[in-house]
């Protein structure tokens, strides 16, 4: 590749609205310094190639090429934050791969003065995420919705860590908003940091923490947005999609291939019949109607029962979802079923799994007990 060839193919990341715009003006003195000569070259020609020359992050000291300052301007793995309790961590939320576009946007806030810094929500990634040995050096990009309750030295402060599977935490760097102002803006503020290769070890999570951070003497409050589907905080990183434990989507469905009668109470039982498993990706199906979660890595799914019943007895009958065997019961939802008619009942519930966890459909009648049989089918997949 020519250097003409390179730095074409680069100057949209440095352009207006590309990732480093802020690093145009280096962008347009080595292009000019290269094809706009002063004067015309005598004898032989010496032309500098563009991934020679290095610049300096203004964050910090380290240098970066022209071609890897593109590179690491593509984006890589993006985390979300998420509200869920850590399943490992105490006091902890999630920092996870794919976003909740279910749940309502969020507002998060802490209060500070003095110059102090007061933790508003740490997140953590799920056990085996990175799962590498090296985080690649490269761009890290966090995009946030965040203000103030007033006053023109109130900033929010994130700082991104590594952390060892005995909860030592090891500090990366430290990104800073400039002063906030008292409504959120409409796009992002984005706080960008170039790091250089951070050795890992393959236990290691990513953590980051967010603090509200006031100069003045006055306490004054910082808030800042997450989840939703327009002012979603997110932090990209430099991980290519094609490295770290990224498995491949998880998903998994089944349906009831030959009906068996159940004798159906007020207690919620597992649904009866011969299962037939369909399309499984980290799942399999080891008993009759149960998915079984066989990821490595802890997420959240979505989960579609169907069902067609038919009862000896006129009954408003529940449908119910089943953890590793332990009905919940906010997943249950109500239906008719009558003899001769088969009637149709569904539920749509969301649900975390870690390895080897399972999901069954359960079923129960609002009063005295039924004779009921029924054709499910039931789906599930990865948020």
């Amino acid at each position: 590749m020519s250097a003409r060839d390179l730095l074409d193919s680069i100057e949209p990341h440095f352009t207006k609205g590309g990732k480093l715009e802020k690093y145009y003006g280096l962008y347009e003195m080595v292009d000019t310094f290269i094809y706009t000569p002063s004067d015309v070259t005598r004898g032989k020609t010496h032309v500098r190639d563009g991934n020679d020359l290095k610049f300096k992050d203004p964050n910090n000291s380290v240098e970066r090429t022209l071609t890897e300052l593109a590179l690491a301007g593509q984006a890589g793995v993006t985390y979300y934050l998420d509200d869920d309790a850590h399943p490992s961590i105490g006091s902890y939320y999630v920092l996870r791969r794919l976003a909740d576009t279910v749940t309502a946007e969020e507002e998060d806030s802490g209060d500070s003065s003095g110059g102090s810094e007061v933790l508003i929500e740490a997140y953590a990634t799920y056990a085996g995420d990175p799962g590498l040995t090296i985080l690649p050096g490269g761009v890290w990009n966090l995009h946030v919705w965040a203000k103030t309750s007033g006053g023109p030295t109130s900033y929010l402060r994130a700082k991104v860590y590594k952390r060892a599977s005995g909860g030592a935490e090891t500090l990366l760097f430290t990104v800073t908003t400039p002063a906030l102002d008292t409504s959120y803006t409409v796009s992002a503020i984005e706080l960008i940091s170039v790091q250089s290769d951070i050795v890992l070890n393959s236990t290691d999570l990513i953590v980051v923490k967010f603090y509200a951070y006031v100069t003045g003497g006055t306490t004054r409050t910082v808030y800042f947005l997450h989840n939703g589907t327009a002012r979603y905080t997110h932090l990209v990183t430099p991980i290519p999609v094609a490295l770290g434990n990224l498995e491949t989507a998880s998903y998994g469905s089944l349906y009831i291939s030959s009906a068996s009668d159940l004798a159906a109470t007020t207690t919620p039982q597992k649904v009866a019949g011969t299962s037939t498993s369909l399309l499984l990706s980290n799942f399999d199906s080891p008993a009759n109607c149960r998915l079984r979660y066989t990821g490595a890595v802890t997420k959240k799914f979505q989960v579609t029962l169907t069902a067609s019943l038919n009862s000896s007895d006129a009954k408003t009958a529940y449908l119910t979802l089943a953890k590793s065997g332990a009905t919940i019961a906010a997943s249950e939802e109500r239906g008719y079923c009558d003899s001769g008619r088969m009637q149709p009942i569904s539920l749509t519930y969301q649900i975390e799994l870690v390895q080897n966890e399972y999901i069954e459909p359960f079923i129960r009648v609002d009063s005295g007990t039924a004779t009921i049989s029924a054709l499910l089918h039931m789906s599930i997949h990865a948020l």
